[in-house]
């Protein structure tokens, strides 16, 4: 049984392309989410507010949602492999340059703001590029699991990295050293897409203007139910899910008298409840059980801030991290599994650049949960995430439903017309269309 389990959760790694792109993710993935605990904790020490943490998240924010969807369009029309290399080299250059700014004592807040608004640039070309790329390497009849063992390869890198960050943190490397070892283990994954070669084909050469192809992908999606579901749910999720390290460092030293570096401590207990419960569930990402499984561990998400808001031992914080991780991860692996499956390969790059609005929409409820926090506390802002997300998985909860009734076969006696067939409605057998129920 466990031999199946293994076999059907990672069947892709067996594509020795894949391996290599599946690895470089992992790594890639070390250095981003070690970026994540350093910003908040490099922010707060050098203003001492919740605020000021979420301006500097702000500038992820504005560019993930202004250059995201574009980033998708590039990603749809030139070679992704160079795009990946380009987009992520320039990003590792972004973290160097951060890190020799904090050895020589010179950032300030306002320069911290725009260096990470330049990572964020990097990242929304080069994201899209890497996910789309999954699709183009392996073929459809890899792609689900594919894309949820990439989902994966995030995930079990989220234990790790905060733990590495907050222990780099706290020792004589310091922030800066630690911004310079994120930027070569970037450089090392940009080397192992060096590495890839073949694919199951280029994407399309450019068709037309990159407006008139982002408004193609937004035509695309807008008339896919599932797809825009999932869309909506992804952005939600991922909104809420992450956004509660705006406040951790406060949380940490006003109410839980820990230094604010503790914060790779929580994250370590968050990834590693992400990672246990992607490795459960990534076997299901093309199956029937994705869209409860996602709707339930949204719930999950949801205690989680509820048990977080109520902390007052570091310990029951950690409990509380074990169910944000698992209702966080959990959800965003099924999503992007299941977009992928029902989105045209041509599309690949445009769709999978609006699941990046969700990090962006992150990093934008960042300053207003900051302002939040200093105005209300942090314990009142993590309750209020609480409410809005068990919103979210109502929302869920009715798009399951909505999407149900509309793949149910027509009642018995019933039959549907196709526009084409001259109307667009269901209408009973032996009536004309365009006629009512009980016309004639």
């Amino acid at each position: 049984m466990i031999r199946t389990w293994a076999s059907v959760t990672f069947e892709s790694l067996a594509h020795p392309q894949f391996r290599i792109l599946w690895a470089g993710t992992l790594i890639a993935t070390l250095a981003y989410m070690m970026n994540f605990v350093v910003i908040s904790v490099v922010a707060f020490d050098l203003a001492g507010t919740n605020k000021a943490v979420g301006l500097v998240m702000l500038g992820v924010g504005v560019s993930m949602f202004i250059m995201g969807p574009y980033g998708g369009v590039i990603a749809d029309r030139v070679d992704r492999r160079r795009l990946i290399i380009v987009g992520q080299g320039a990003g590792a250059v972004v973290l160097f340059v951060t890190g020799f700014f904090i050895i020589g004592d010179l950032l300030t807040l306002e320069l911290l703001l725009v260096l990470t608004l330049a990572q964020a640039l990097s990242f929304a070309f080069a994201g899209p590029a890497r996910h789309a790329f999954v699709g183009e390497i392996v073929g459809p009849r890899l792609l689900p699991n594919a894309i949820a063992l990439s989902q994966l390869a995030h995930n079990l890198a989220l234990p790790v990295s905060p733990m590495v960050a907050g222990i780099l943190l706290k020792t004589v490397v310091g922030a800066g050293g630690t911004y310079v070892l994120m930027g070569s283990l970037a450089m090392l994954s940009v080397f192992t897409v060096v590495l890839i070669r073949g694919s199951h084909g280029a994407p399309p050469r450019v068709r037309g203007s990159v407006a008139a192809e982002l408004r193609e992908g937004l035509s695309h999606v807008a008339g896919n139910a599932q797809v825009r579901a999932l869309l909506l749910l992804v952005i939600g999720v991922v909104a809420l899910g992450m956004v509660f390290r705006i406040v951790l460092p406060a949380l940490l030293e006003r109410e839980l008298d820990r230094d604010s570096t503790d914060i790779g401590l929580l994250l370590l207990f968050n990834g590693l409840a992400g990672g246990a419960v992607s490795l459960l569930v990534a076997g299901a990402a093309g199956g029937r059980w994705a869209w409860p499984l996602m709707i339930g561990l949204t719930v999950v998400m949801g205690l989680g801030y509820l048990l977080l808001a109520q902390a007052e031992t570091f310990g029951v914080a950690i409990g509380s991290m074990l169910l944000l991780g698992a209702g966080l991860q959990g959800p965003l692996l099924l999503a992007q599994a299941q977009i992928m499956m029902h989105t045209e390969p041509a599309f690949y790059g445009r769709v999978i650049s609006l699941t990046m609005l969700a990090f962006g929409a992150q990093a934008l409820l960042g300053l207003p949960l900051g302002v939040l926090a200093d105005e209300i506390g942090e314990r009142e802002a993590l309750f209020v995430l609480g409410v809005a997300t068990f919103a979210v998985a109502v929302f869920g909860g009715l798009a399951w439903a909505s999407l149900r009734r509309s793949d149910a076969p027509p009642p018995t006696g019933r039959r549907l017309i196709r526009p084409s067939q001259g109307s667009a409605a269901a209408v009973m057998i032996g009536q004309k269309p365009g006629t009512g129920s009980g016309g004639g």
